[in-house]
């Protein structure tokens, strides 16, 4: 059975999980600095380019890996009968 740091780890390495915690900073910035406007559009804006990074980083990972995008490409479907088959 995994520990409470090994899960927590395998939480913050998971892939795309570095967007997830970038959508948690805007909305905690939201609720703390509904006073300050500028400073939360400054880090709105900081947010939204630190999600085009990690996105560009995942486009080169995946042409690296030679492993299409999704809009690009979908496993084939495959039905229970075909599957039932010997």
């Amino acid at each position: 059975m995994a520990t409470v740091p090994q899960v927590g780890a395998a939480i913050y390495y998971a892939a795309k999980a570095a967007s997830a915690r970038v959508d948690i900073l805007i909305e905690a910035a939201r609720v703390a600095l509904a006073n300050n406007r500028l400073l939360l559009r400054r880090i709105e804006s900081l947010a939204k380019l630190a999600k085009g990074i990690f996105e560009d980083r995942h486009r080169v990972a995946h042409h690296l890996w030679s492993i299409p995008p999704r809009r690009y490409w979908r496993p084939p479907e495959f039905s229970t009968r075909e599957m039932a088959r010997p």
